[in-house]
């Protein structure tokens, strides 16, 4: 994504260091949590464009057990 890039801060709170790493479902940060002064990791995730309804419905649960 065009806007995102080391140096953004993403919620105020984690820097982007550095692309860690991406494939299908979305791309890896080194980031810096700037409230608990630690290196974290960062997942963007990419909705895919051609998506259905039911798919963009199912994407925050399919991300949140991915992070987990």
């Amino acid at each position: 994504m065009a806007s995102t890039r080391p140096g953004r801060s993403i919620a105020g709170r984690h820097l982007l260091v550095e692309s860690l790493g991406s494939g299908g479902f979305g791309r890896v940060w080194k980031a810096r949590d700037e409230q608990l002064d630690v290196d974290v990791a960062v997942k963007e995730v990419w909705l895919p464009p051609a998506a259905t309804e039911a798919e963009r419905a199912e994407w925050p649960t399919r991300a949140t057990r991915e992070g987990r």
